[in-house]
Parts: structure tokens; C-alpha cells; sequence
């Protein structure tokens, strides 16, 4: 566990490193809450390490690309505008890799104030012969569709169906607050949408599960909640985008929804 401490602590230095460099802003708060989860993981070591792991094999293949290209610019504007891209790209994870690593940090913490009123966790696993070969887990997205829903819920007029249906999509666009749907929703393949199983978990605290077994190769990018499995789009509530290998026939994925109320203070 030792080693894992200090495996973690390299990579959140590294993250915060090349955040220096491609210009995000890291407060002295959000560092804290690194080195406080570095100190907590010893009952999340395993996913956090295996989750570390997936995004610095994916940066360090940006790194690679990008090297390429810088040797390959010559003044070309083509090969700059893909360096440019490039930059953009490794950018855009290092936010999703530390927005990670916040949400572990309240979760770990059990601090209030760090904490979302509604939260909304995704964790998904691919299995190839009965063997787990590749996992993310990752806060999702509520929609300003899902928050109107969750108010309609509450306070006006509720609906009889409830927000079990899981779908997925292999487009690979940053999830937005303002989708009614998924872009590039996966309708074959063996992956369309289905009903999940609901499971309460404790006081506020529920999960939506479901497993899927492809029938041909494919890639897995994005995936969402929706409340009305018979409609297309109009009911996504939330949504989430993965970073996972390309699932092979028979290879399995299975998708766990964590839905939480969070009293907070």
C-alpha cells in the first residue's frame, strides 16, 4: 500500500505539472484535497491505481503523438493545426483525470461542502472471457433536461416512469448540459438501450446496472440515463464519457449507475 501512496502522489504532481503547462488553473484548495486523498486510499487504492493507470497510459500516448508532429510541423500549417489539436486534446483530459480525482477526494473525505446536492457516478467495466480488461469511473453530467425532470419529480406533476433506461453511443463529443439525448446512440451490435436494474443502496442512495454482451467490434464513448425507454430523445437526465478499449464480439460491458441526495450543509 506504501507504494501505491507514492504512485499516486507522482502522478497527481505530474497531472498538476502539465496543468501548469497547458494553461488550467489549479487552486491551493484542490491541491490540498490531492494530497488529503493521497493520505485516505488505503480502502480505494485498487480502483484509484487501476483508474491512474488508464489515463497515463492515454497521456502518455498524447505525448508520443504529439512529439510526431512537432517533428513533422516543417512550417506546414496542416501539421500545426493537428499539433494544435493535439494540445487541446491532452488539455481536456487532464481536466476530466482531476475532476476525477476532486469527486474521490469528497467522496473519501465525506465532507459536505465538497459535495454535490444530487450526484450522479458512473462506473463501467469491459470483461473478455470472463477477465476484467479495462474500467473507468467518472462523476456524470445532470442535464438542464434531467434537472427539470428531478423538479417535476419533487414539486409538480411526477411521472410513472422512472429513470432506469441506459443507453450507449459511440461518439466521442464532451457531454453538455444542454443534450436531450445522446449524440451517435449505439442501436445494434447488441448494445441498445435497456432498462437497468434499480437497487437502493442506502438512505438517498440508489444504483441503475445493467450488462450488455457485443455481438461485433465496436467502441463504447459516451453513455446516459433516461427516463423513458420508449422515447428517443427529450428524457436524458444524464449523461458521461468513457475512456475504454474497442469492445470485441462476446466481450461484455456492464454499466453501474450511482445516484446519490447528498443533504450536505
Amino acid at each position: 500500500m506504501e507504494n501505491k501512496r507514492f504512485a499516486v502522489i507522482a502522478l497527481l504532481l505530474t497531472v498538476n505539472l502539465l496543468a501548469v503547462v497547458y494553461g488550467i488553473t489549479v487552486t491551493q484548495t484542490a491541491l490540498e484535497n490531492q494530497v488529503l486523498l493521497a493520505r485516505a486510499i488505503d480502502d480505494r487504492g485498487d480502483t484509484i491505481i487501476r483508474t491512474l493507470d488508464i489515463h497515463g497510459a492515454w497521456m502518455d500516448q498524447q505525448s508520443e503523438d504529439i512529439l510526431a508532429l512537432m517533428k513533422a510541423a516543417d512550417g506546414q500549417t496542416e501539421a500545426i493545426q493537428l499539433l494544435t489539436d493535439a494540445n487541446l486534446a491532452v488539455a481536456q483530459e487532464i481536466k476530466v483525470y482531476q475532476d476525477y480525482i476532486f469527486y474521490l477526494s469528497g467522496q473519501l473525505l465525506e465532507t459536505p461542502e465538497t459535495q454535490a446536492k444530487f450526484d450522479v457516478h458512473l462506473r463501467a467495466e469491459i470483461h473478455r472471457d470472463g477477465e476484467l480488461i479495462d474500467s473507468w469511473e467518472h462523476p456524470g453530467l445532470l442535464t438542464t433536461t434531467g434537472l427539470n425532470w428531478i423538479e417535476d419529480q419533487l414539486g409538480d406533476s411526477p411521472s410513472t416512469t422512472p429513470a432506469i433506461n441506459l443507453r450507449v453511443s459511440t461518439s466521442t463529443q464532451t457531454p453538455q448540459a444542454a443534450w436531450t439525448g445522446l449524440p451517435g446512440e449505439i442501436t445494434a451490435y447488441g448494445l441498445a438501450k435497456a432498462d437497468g436494474t434499480y437497487t437502493s443502496t442506502g438512505d438517498g442512495e440508489w444504483e441503475v446496472s445493467h450488462q450488455w454482451t457485443a455481438t461485433a467490434e465496436v467502441s463504447a464513448n459516451l453513455a446516459g440515463v433516461h427516463w423513458d425507454g420508449s422515447a428517443g430523445n427529450g428524457t436524458l437526465l444524464c449523461s458521461d464519457q468513457m475512456l475504454l478499449a474497442a469492445l470485441q464480439a462476446n466481450d461484455t460491458l456492464t454499466l453501474t449507475y450511482t445516484l446519490t441526495v447528498v443533504s450536505g450543509s
